[in-house]
């Protein structure tokens, strides 16, 4: 209800949500067509889910998502200094400790967050190409 209260008092049509959070938001959706059949109305609006191409981010530990109880989240309010700590802090790839064996990409949050934010595709490409390359200690 809290949650439902806080969508409808600013009248929000579309409602960013993480990939999790659609139900929450039908839910919010059946209580504003209960309040506004039961008081003949439509004071109250019918919000829908607005999901991103990136539902959803790998906390800074790795250890599922982003959560302001694990601490593990880059916040809008961070100043860039905090951003750049809290990347450099990440957990990349475990078993790239050494240059010779291949690297991953899946499951390394530094490539999920580059994914999300960075536009230069062929700077990824590149950079994820360099992380599977085994042999290679520097960057390109």
């Amino acid at each position: 209800m809290s949650q439902a209260a806080d969508i409808t008092a600013f009248k929000a049509d579309l409602v960013p949500v993480g990939s999790d959070q659609p139900p929450m938001i039908e839910q919010t959706t059946e209580i504003v067509r209960s309040f506004n059949r039961t008081y003949a109305c439509s004071v109250l609006v019918e919000p829908r889910p607005l999901l991103f191409s990136v539902p959803r981010l790998p906390g800074t530990d790795c250890k599922g998502k982003m959560s302001k109880s694990l601490g593990n989240a880059i916040y809008l309010g961070d100043s860039d200094d905090v951003v750049r700590d809290k990347v450099k802090k990440m957990y990349t790839d475990s078993g790239h400790l050494r240059p010779e064996p291949p690297g991953q990409v899946e499951g390394n949050p530094v490539f999920a967050y580059l994914d999300a934010f960075d536009p230069d595709q062929v700077g990824r490409d590149v950079l994820k190409a360099h992380s599977v390359k085994a042999g290679s200690a520097t960057a390109p």
